[in-house]
């Protein structure tokens, strides 16, 4: 069963694309979310991996074309 467009990537995820969006580094979106850069990292993998992209840029410009996320 496909998830829809809003289950594509987990809650966390989606925080860690809209704090990309607004031009964060891995340090200051783990200072926001309160973990590690390199979780940061695990979960930008993830995130690439789920999306099938390669970027941060490909990575939001494809969570705001299928309003995963709302900017």
């Amino acid at each position: 069963m496909m998830k829809n467009n809003n289950q594509i990537i987990s809650e966390r995820e989606k925080e860690v694309v809209i704090f990309m969006y607004k031009g964060l580094n891995y340090n200051r979106i783990a200072e926001q979310m309160n973990i590690s850069p390199a979780t940061v990292r695990k979960h930008t993998e993830n995130i690439y991996k789920k999306l099938e992209v390669h970027n941060k840029v490909e990575a939001i410009h494809k969570c705001i074309q299928k309003k995963i996320i709302k900017i």
